[in-house]
């Protein structure tokens, strides 16, 4: 049987041109924000801080690595003008302990944070959220591009009138280097920080309107000379690990332009990691605070924390002062 050349060329260009058609919308598909079921990218994306699960991630502490490879903006800029200098919108919060909280938030935008360390366990994973109107938001959070996920609510009545959500019984597996990702498959709220706590905690955090609250552990010290005291919380434990958050209050007359708060664990405790303030010394501690929040009027009180680990189910022991 004779074939036709010519049109045998012809077919064979035809089929090469489906295929790469094909191949090139697959792959373009990955880059639209509405498209959640895809696994992280990694392509010139870098951690910006130290996380880890279980622990509490500040949510405008995502990736380095830009639009499309760290995270997905709808805005040119920072509205918020707060923090970053890329496309995402971050602004001072007023919620409890300062600091930074995502806003502007639309409609299939999302983010990504490598997390360090990952403990197997069943978690309770808390989202601290904010909003004016009273249609239903949600986010969707995946791990390595494993569904962990949705946490749903309405409005809080103010963009920073702030509540905790939480989604409930979720099973991680262990790993280093993970990639977690908030999808934001709602808009008009604002975001503050997620927390990954173990069922099996002791008890759960003492977070402002947090759904369990409480404390495991509380000690408190002044400085009457300065005018300050400052408490340190056990807010959840879990076997190996914890969660701290140090209080540190003005309980005099004068303002404070600054304040240093010092502590050392009585037994194999240690600190791995910490949030809202500058951290220096390896047991003994020292926490000294960022520009946001050095400054301490009469009457008033600032936030830091960290996350800690222990060798067993016992409350760390700890002296702690500040000046």
């Amino acid at each position: 049987m004779m074939v036709n050349q010519k049109a045998l060329k012809s077919l064979i260009w035809i089929l090469a041109v489906v295929f790469l058609s094909s191949v090139w919308s697959k792959n373009n598909s990955r880059d639209s924000a509405s498209d959640i079921n895809y696994l992280p990218r990694t392509d010139g994306q870098t951690k910006f801080n130290l996380h880890a699960i279980p622990g509490l991630i500040q949510v405008e502490d995502y990736d380095k690595g830009g639009l499309a490879t760290a995270y997905s903006d709808s805005t040119s800029g920072n509205l918020g003008g707060a923090y970053r200098s890329d496309n995402v919108d971050v602004q001072t919060t007023s919620d409890i302990g300062g600091g930074y909280n995502l806003g502007w938030i639309e409609k299939g935008e999302w983010l990504e944070y490598t997390i360090d360390s990952v403990s197997s366990g069943i978690y309770d994973i808390y989202l601290r959220v904010a909003a004016v109107t009273d249609n239903r938001k949600s986010i969707t959070l995946q791990l390595d591009g494993e569904n962990l996920g949705i946490a749903s609510f309405y409005g809080t009545n103010g963009w920073q009138n702030w509540t905790t959500i939480k989604i409930g019984n979720v099973n991680v597996q262990a790993g280093e280097n993970k990639v977690l990702r908030l999808n934001m498959t709602s808009g008009g709220f604002n975001m503050n920080w997620i927390e990954f706590v173990p069922t099996d905690s002791v008890l759960l955090s003492s977070q402002p309107n947090h759904i369990s609250s409480g404390s495991v552990s509380s000690l408190e010290s002044s400085d009457g000379s300065s005018g300050l005291s400052c408490s340190f919380n056990i807010e959840s434990e879990w076997k190996n690990g914890f969660i701290a958050r140090v209080d540190v209050c003005n309980n005099g007359r004068v303002s404070k332009n600054k304040w240093t708060a010092s502590w050392r664990f009585n037994d194999e405790s240690r600190m791995t990691n910490g949030w809202s303030s500058n951290f220096s010394g390896d047991n003994p501690y020292t926490a000294t605070p960022l520009s946001w929040n050095s400054a301490l009027h009469p009457n008033q009180c600032v936030s830091f924390g960290f996350q800690g680990s222990k060798n067993g189910l016992y409350v760390p022991s700890t002296n702690i002062s500040c000046n």
